[in-house]
């Protein structure tokens, strides 16, 4: 066993299911890319599952650099005009988080891009210049589009949580900020327009919880199983969900705690989409249920110490 940290150097990043765009009259496509590096290690026998892992001892602690000083600067997104005949970025913008939406261009030589933390960017479409900025409370995944309506153009497109399911919540450092897990909107925009944005509901706060905390030891192992069992897949890395219709567990009552065996092992919410873990024994059960308490008092804690600081 041991740690090798290996980086690969992208000049234009990773490009993936975001929609990227091209304009005729630039020649250049407007590509949304993303710059994660990501910290592979071999496991210990002691870590339960064995093989690799991206990011330390666990599936996710160092993925994607979000814990590691080392990476941290290296993590961000950015919008790349590429020219396909030179062979070269024309121009980048580069945004604070690494996954942002689609992008769009439009015959007036205007690139449109939304961001991970709300913002919504009208680019000239030639150098990149930022000619309009409007700041939302919704990470902006999707790719804008553009439609006439009584011959008036509009630029349409969706903001909400991020916590869609080709996303899923297990990203949302990624792809959301506090401030910009907002409710689901189809946003729509024209000249001259004035109307402003509804506010968001506020979240509930975190309430004292009803569990003491666990050792280490227990809160590790049952980190693990969280993670290996693929539960962030919904719920969220580090239990932080995206404010979405998935439960945040951190916010599990006792009656929910004592209900755990029947909800995660013997599926009374399969016909929620929480699939049944059979496998699961007791011991790993309870571990995991320590671990979301920890987390729940972390939150907790967090909050108040807020609060004191006001």
């Amino acid at each position: 066993p041991g740690e090798a940290s290996v980086v690969f150097p992208g000049p234009a990043g990773a490009h993936n299911w975001h929609a990227m765009s091209f304009n005729p009259t630039t020649g250049l496509v407007y590509i949304p890319s993303q710059e994660i590096p990501t910290l592979m290690k071999v496991m210990t026998p002691e870590d339960t599952g064995g093989g690799l892992s991206a990011g330390g001892a666990t599936l996710f602690d160092l993925l994607y650099g979000l814990h590691d000083p080392k990476y941290r600067d290296q993590l961000y997104g950015e919008v790349v005009a590429w020219d396909p005949v030179a062979n070269q970025a024309r121009w980048r913008a580069r945004h604070v988080l690494p996954i942002n939406g689609g992008t769009i261009s439009t015959a007036g030589n205007l690139v449109f891009q939304g961001t991970a933390d709300g913002k919504f960017i009208a680019y000239d479409a030639a150098n990149g210049k930022v000619l309009w900025n409007w700041q939302g409370d919704g990470s902006i995944q999707s790719a804008p589009t553009t439609v006439a309506v009584d011959g008036e153009q509009y630029i349409l497109v969706a903001s909400g949580n991020s916590a869609s399911a080709n996303l899923s919540t297990y990203t949302a450092r990624l792809t959301t900020t506090e401030k910009s897990r907002g409710p689901s909107r189809l946003l729509a925009f024209k000249l001259g327009g004035s109307a402003s944005l509804p506010p968001s509901p506020p979240l509930p706060p975190f309430a004292k919880p009803s569990r003491p905390p666990v050792a280490q030891d227990i809160y590790r192992r049952g980190e693990l199983f969280f993670e290996f069992n693929a539960c962030v897949a919904c719920h969220g890395m580090d239990a932080v969900a995206a404010n979405g219709s998935v439960p945040d567990l951190r916010r599990m009552s006792d009656a929910t705690y004592r209900s755990m065996r029947d909800i995660v092992v013997g599926g009374a919410y399969q016909t929620r989409g929480m699939p049944a873990h059979a496998h699961l024994t007791d011991d790993e059960l309870a571990a995991m249920a320590g671990y979301l308490t920890n987390k729940a008092w972390d939150a907790y804690n967090e909050q108040e110490q807020a609060k004191a600081q006001r």
